[in-house]
């Protein structure tokens, strides 16, 4: 299935997804949050790179929409063990997982503030 097949399967299914996350946002951000944290949106998974380029950061901005305070997405490097096509990949990667090379840049240039990368069960140099 092509990638903008599988985003209007998604939103077919959960339409109201990004504004009910931005909706919980806000409530959060006027209770006096400092920072909205999204967690886990499947970045890190090789068969989704180019959902993520072509809805997936759009759906996480959208999710983010109005939010005065700090916002940030939280992502695991080696996160994906329960996803077969995600272990399946990472099979094929040697000694160096790269997967983020295309989804960084994607990020740095959204309107989320920051990104908050966890790094266990990665294989990379961590310096």
């Amino acid at each position: 299935m092509h990638c903008s097949q599988r985003h209007s399967a998604f939103t077919r299914r959960w339409p109201d997804t990004y504004s009910l996350l931005n909706k919980e946002a806000r409530e959060l951000a006027a209770l006096g949050a400092n920072v909205i944290q999204f967690d886990e949106p499947a970045f890190n998974v090789d068969a989704y790179r180019d959902d993520v380029r072509d809805w997936g950061i759009d759906a996480l901005e959208r999710a983010a929409e109005g939010l005065r305070c700090k916002t940030a997405v939280h992502i695991c490097y080696g996160y994906g063990y329960g996803i077969k096509a995600n272990v399946d990949w990472k099979k094929t990667l040697g000694s160096q997982w790269r997967q983020y090379e295309s989804t960084f840049p994607l990020l740095a240039r959204s309107s989320i503030d920051q990104v908050s990368l966890e790094c266990r069960n990665r294989k990379c140099r961590s310096s």
